[in-house]
């Protein structure tokens, strides 16, 4: 699958669809406000997207200056390893290029970043995560990829926890 839905157009603003992102990554989008997920491929759905933690966690993450500001602030939680588990509900609202906001001769803002999000990085898509709610108790899901649709019944369970009901 290339990423895209229904042969490239978003469905209706009810449908839920499911992203697998490898832990901590996925952590953070549920907890730590990672508003980007990088990609090699384009979004087009844009609508409500489950983040499913894959199986296997990228260790490396841990080093990302995002992940370690955040982790490294008192008070907050450490991030987790929950994987192949279903652990959050995001709006999937934009995908745009880095090329349409990092630029090399870009002057560097206050606080020293470039680019959309400190989570950004240079030559990828970055699909614009909006309204992030975690999960109370995560659901267990078997990953792929791309953005696909969830079983019925693991769609019911994500939403009945979110108090969303049937295409809410």
């Amino acid at each position: 699958m290339s990423g895209l839905t229904e042969g490239g157009r978003g469905p209706a603003a009810a449908d839920l669809r499911v992203l697998t992102v490898r832990p901590p990554w996925s952590w953070a989008i549920a907890y730590a406000g990672k508003t980007v997920e990088n990609r090699s491929w384009p979004a087009r759905y844009r609508g409500l997207l489950a983040v499913h933690a894959g199986k296997r966690p990228d260790k490396a993450a841990f080093r990302h200056p995002a992940m370690l500001e955040f982790y490294e602030q008192p008070g907050n939680p450490n991030p987790v390893y929950d994987c192949g588990l279903i652990v959050a509900v995001v709006t999937l609202s934009g995908c745009h290029h880095s090329d349409d906001c990092m630029h090399a001769g870009h002057l560097v803002p206050p606080g020293g970043r470039t680019g959309c999000s400190p989570w950004a990085a240079r030559g990828q898509f970055h699909f614009e995560l909006t309204g992030a709610r975690p999960l109370p108790e995560p659901v267990p899901h078997t990953g792929a990829l791309g953005i696909r649709p969830l079983p019925p019944s693991t769609e019911k369970a994500v939403r009945d926890q979110l108090g969303m009901g049937n295409g809410a």
